[in-house]
């Protein structure tokens, strides 16, 4: 039986697919976002359409259109339509997004059977709190709200990095689009490897010529050595703990890596590499926590607040869509 009310904080892609689900059955939903902005700016990662994904779509998108669009047909007619939400369906709940509001606490009201989350706005520092009868934390593998409930979480580096980039399909060959185009790649080098796949610009734009073609480069680098220290300090001889940002890698370290690797490259993966404009590069993890369910099973952690699983695939989605599913199950 689903919730009345329901409190989501995070609103990543694992807490926009639980909203979306509890909507649909009629539960009234407020979303915590603590990032400001209107327009969420893209991680690049996890942006792989598995069939979790896929079926959560199929069953509850309202748009009418398939989950990917395929033909120019589509496409052009995409742009020339305003992009309204539809309105909700009979049977829907409401649905609130609140962005710039981080969790700063969380309690159990047990006569009551009624969760409360306190947050702080990030802009004005105005506190407030809103309560439900149940409470997703989908807040991301530094969960805040887990730690406030002091739940043990294990969190290991997994002993590789990924150097990760996005490039304009402008600024490649005809050659390496048809390379790339309709399907994950792996390359496999000496000892490492890459995936890529095309994907949507921040503004939406999938039409060919105006896409992204995202890589990772997943790559072995022993923790603790001077390498690890040397690529995660920046040109400003800051060291990153977990990401060194866009435009922050020491020319001297990217151009090494490239100049290690290029001759085993086949041409279109090198054509993309080198053609990349601001690369980052980031230590891959995974972490869990040994516990999913407080507060008489009515808070629930999910997404990588839950399990972060190292990736190899690019499919962070995949698994927030599965949780969903086992949501909907209990």
């Amino acid at each position: 039986m689903y919730p009345k009310s329901a409190v989501i904080v995070g609103g990543s892609v694992a807490g926009l697919l639980q909203g979306l689900q509890l909507k649909r059955k009629g539960t009234n939903v407020i979303v915590l976002e603590q990032d400001p902005n209107k327009n969420r700016h893209t991680h690049e990662s996890g942006v792989t359409i598995g069939p979790s994904v896929v079926g959560l779509l199929r069953k509850y998108d309202a748009t009418g259109l398939p989950p990917s669009i395929f033909t120019e047909y589509m496409s052009l007619a995409w742009r020339k339509r305003l992009r309204v939400p539809p309105g909700p369906k009979e049977g829907d709940g409401a649905v609130e997004y609140r962005q710039g509001k981080r969790a700063v606490g969380v309690s159990y009201n047990r006569e009551k059977g009624i969760v409360t989350v306190k947050y702080v706005d990030v802009i004005t520092g105005e506190e407030d709190s809103v309560s439900a009868e149940s409470v997703i934390v989908a807040d991301g593998v530094h969960t805040s709200i887990a730690k406030m409930l002091q739940i043990p979480i294990r969190k290991d580096y997994a002993g590789y990095i990924a150097w990760r980039g996005t490039v304009p399909e402008s600024r490649l060959s005809r050659e390496t689009i048809e390379y790339f185009s309709n399907r994950l790649n792996f390359t496999l080098l000496k000892g490492t490897y890459f995936i890529s796949y095309f994907i949507p610009t921040e503004t939406g734009r999938i039409e060919p010529g105006k896409r992204l073609l995202n890589w990772v480069w997943y790559f072995v680098v022993p923790e603790g050595s001077p390498e690890l220290t040397e690529i995660f300090t920046d040109v400003n001889g800051k060291f990153h703990p977990s990401t060194v940002p866009h435009g922050l890698i020491k020319p001297n370290i990217w151009a090494a890596q490239i100049a290690r690797y290029k001759d085993q490259m086949i041409a279109p993966l090198a054509e993309a590499v080198t053609q990349t404009p601001l690369p980052f590069v980031t230590k891959v993890a995974e972490s869990e926590i040994q516990q999913a369910s407080h507060f008489d099973n009515r808070l629930v952690v999910v997404g990588d607040a839950f399990t972060a699983l190292r990736s190899h695939m690019g499919m962070a989605s995949e698994q927030a869509a599965r949780h969903c599913w086992q949501m909907d199950r209990v």
